[in-house]
């Protein structure tokens, strides 16, 4: 499984367009800004890098504990701050032929 953040402007989490093969065991994260722009109590970020951090360390799991762990940080991470906008993720595991 390969992460990457170059689709990614990492200030604003916009996504740009890039075309890669993917190999069995990889998997596609497609996520909403809720979660990149999850703020903390100081009204700070939680930022794409920290999105890729848990993914990257989740890579074993399977698609489902991948979200768990990506909303349990971002949980985390903003606790004590109302969510201000939607957390929406589909997370695929391409499996081969």
């Amino acid at each position: 499984m390969r992460f990457t953040s170059e689709s990614f402007r990492k200030e604003r989490c916009e996504p740009q367009s890039e075309t890669v093969q993917l190999e069995p065991g990889d998997s596609v994260i497609f996520l909403s800004d809720g979660f990149c722009e999850a703020q903390n109590s100081v009204g700070e970020f939680f930022g794409m890098e920290s999105v890729l951090e848990v993914c990257e360390n989740s890579r074993e799991n399977s698609p489902e504990e991948i979200l768990q762990r990506l909303t349990e940080a971002v949980v985390s991470y903003s606790r004590g701050r109302p969510q201000q906008d939607d957390r929406t993720a589909a997370i695929l595991r391409y499996i081969g032929k």
